[in-house]
């Protein structure tokens, strides 16, 4: 008898994404009960610039600029949480440094460092605050912030070093995150978590058997009490993800239907009571794919 874990049935539905000129760089998206938000970088000639787009009916766009916030990265990412209502942006901005900024504000304030970053900070939203984590000198680092404004740390996720941005959420009370080692066919997906992103527990295989051939995009999110982590895996052509109730015993992988094959995707996961949204971004995508999963 099979001891992974059980996943529900669910339905898949393709969302319109925004209309995008000139996208760079990888998106991501952010999502309360009223409205989904995705923000961007648009550009060229090694210059770009945050923007974001949301709907509230998963039809109709709204684009707002995100003013002086620019990067002078040729292939820039962002992430984006929701805390309070209001829709934070983690990204590098032309200096190298990690910022948070408000969509909508052109007041990006900078994160604590220990040295050059080399990644983007991915956010996340925790109970009383946001936690942001992000690749520097060589090691994972998490910074938190009850007020978006001063933050505390850097404080370092011992035996946590990837290439790549991790994902990151938080489910039961606990930061968690998710981060790619190793190379070509032996990428393995690793996970490790904390109640204060002070104090980390050792990281861990995701899967057992582990699952592997991970790249180093993955997006990590929560939905219908169950904690998700989807990227390029094998048992998948395109994305695939895998699930848990607990953090520690995983479900089998499952394929995200709809995409094609081949490697180069960066995921980004957002949820509402109602659906997990995906973004399903590829290499070389001029605009944003968007699905929304729900219970069948």
């Amino acid at each position: 008898m099979s001891t992974a874990v059980q996943l529900p049935s669910v339905a898949w539905r393709h969302i319109p994404g925004p209309s995008i000129n000139s996208l760079v760089g990888s998106g991501a998206v952010a999502a309360t009960d009223e409205q989904l938000t995705a923000v961007y970088w648009t550009g060229g000639g090694g210059s770009a610039w945050l923007q974001s787009s949301s709907t509230t009916d998963l039809q109709t766009w709204q684009a707002a600029s995100v003013s002086n916030v620019g990067s002078s990265l040729q292939s820039p990412a962002v992430s984006a949480a929701v805390w309070n209502g209001v829709v934070y942006a983690g990204m590098v901005d032309e200096t190298g440094g990690p910022q948070c900024v408000v969509i909508s504000t052109s007041s990006p304030v900078g994160l604590p460092t220990p040295g050059p970053t080399t990644g983007t900070p991915v956010l996340t939203a925790g109970t009383d605050g946001l936690f942001a984590v992000y690749s520097a000198s060589s090691a994972l680092w998490c910074v938190s912030s009850s007020d978006t404004k001063s933050w505390g740390g850097p404080y370092q996720i011992p035996g946590a070093a990837t290439t790549g941005d991790p994902a990151v959420t938080v489910y039961n009370g606990r930061v968690h995150v998710f981060f790619v080692v190793g190379t070509g066919s032996n990428m393995q997906l690793l996970h490790t978590s904390s109640v204060d992103g002070v104090s980390w527990r050792a990281p861990v295989p995701v899967g057992s058997p582990p699952v592997t051939g991970a790249t180093s995009g993955s997006g990590a999110g929560v939905f219908n009490g169950m904690l998700y982590v989807g990227g390029q895996i094998t048992g998948s052509s395109g994305l695939g993800y895998v699930a848990s109730v607990d953090g520690e015993t995983w479900s089998d992988v499952q394929p995200v239907p709809g995409l094609a094959a081949g490697a180069g995707y960066s995921p980004c996961l957002a949820s509402t009571d109602t659906a997990l949204y995906w973004l399903a971004q590829h290499d070389g995508d001029t605009t944003l794919p968007l699905l929304q999963m729900t219970l069948d």
